[in-house]
């Protein structure tokens, strides 16, 4: 598929090798072959993240991706959102950006539901998406260039709270169904995330090879 278009065909990407990539009924398209996607997203954890989203708590993080991320995409630009999740920072992100499109990526086909119609500009696709690769990514055709935190408190209804609790399952958290009565829920949190802006970095061509080599000894093929 590699530098050839795939178009939308009867319910599926079509190239021009025969390649075929369903579209799920519910608008994302499955590009994952001969691999399931793993997630430990359920429907509640989702529907949990999009009621705690729409609340506007992390709208904060949402402008501080999007501020950096917009003035480096041309106008007419397609952003890849990877590990999307529900599309919620893509969406920001395309408002900034009236020209542009976006595609979300993500291995949660639950999360994906709501990222496929999150915007009118976005598409959205399962993919491989884990998290140790994710930070193994950048390198090295990409380097940090700044760094820095966003923090801040915000207050929270029950309700709320319930639902950040819910949308971020661990081991570290109990089950939301077990507060639903008289447990004690905090009225306030301080939301505190890393941020890292990255730049494109100069590689020669040795450097790209070697990258090229080790990115297929770590994909499965079929």
């Amino acid at each position: 598929m590699a530098g050839r278009r795939a178009r939308p065909d009867r319910g599926a990407l079509r190239g021009p090798a025969r390649h075929t990539f369903d579209i799920a009924r519910h608008g994302y398209a499955g590009l994952l072959t001969g691999t399931r996607a793993t997630s430990g997203d359920d429907a509640a954890m989702v529907r949990a993240r999009d009621r705690f989203l729409a609340t506007g708590k992390y709208g904060p993080i949402r402008r501080a991706v999007a501020r950096p991320a917009a003035g480096a995409v041309p106008a007419q630009g397609t952003v890849v959102d990877v590990g999307c999740g529900t599309g919620y920072y893509l969406a920001g992100l395309l408002d900034q950006l009236p020209g542009a499109r976006g595609l979300g990526l993500d291995a949660s086909v639950r999360a994906l539901r709501s990222a496929a119609r999150v915007h009118e500009r976005a598409a959205a696709a399962t993919w491989d998406v884990l998290e140790q690769r994710l930070h193994q990514a950048p390198a090295p055709f990409f380097e940090a260039t700044r760094t820095g935190q966003v923090e801040y408190v915000t207050s929270l209804t029950r309700p709320e709270a319930l639902d950040l609790i819910g949308m971020t399952p661990s081991a570290r958290h109990l089950s939301p169904a077990g507060l639903d009565g008289t447990g004690f829920l905090p009225d306030q949190v301080t939301v505190s995330v890393p941020a890292t802006t990255y730049q494109p970095a100069s590689v020669d061509s040795k450097t790209i090879n070697r990258s090229r080599s080790t990115t297929l000894d770590n994909c499965s093929c079929t």
